[in-house]
């Protein structure tokens, strides 16, 4: 969906949405990764076939805050 956030649906109706901030070793917590996450999350409210949202990152680490 967003070049920093992945979104797939499973036959399930289980919505992943897994942040993969591309050049860096660590997801960054700022205004670009808050946009992409709101954004995918409100695709998932409105996709009728979602019944739950997992998140999680394509790094080693999850989320680092960006202060």
């Amino acid at each position: 969906m967003t070049d920093i956030i992945t979104y797939a649906v499973d036959s399930d109706g289980i919505c992943l949405l897994t942040m993969d901030e591309a050049g860096k070793t660590m997801n960054t917590a700022g205004e670009r990764l808050t946009t992409a996450l709101m954004q995918c999350v409100e695709r998932a409210m409105a996709d009728t076939h979602v019944k739950g949202v997992i998140l999680t990152s394509g790094k080693a680490s999850f989320i680092k805050s960006s202060s």
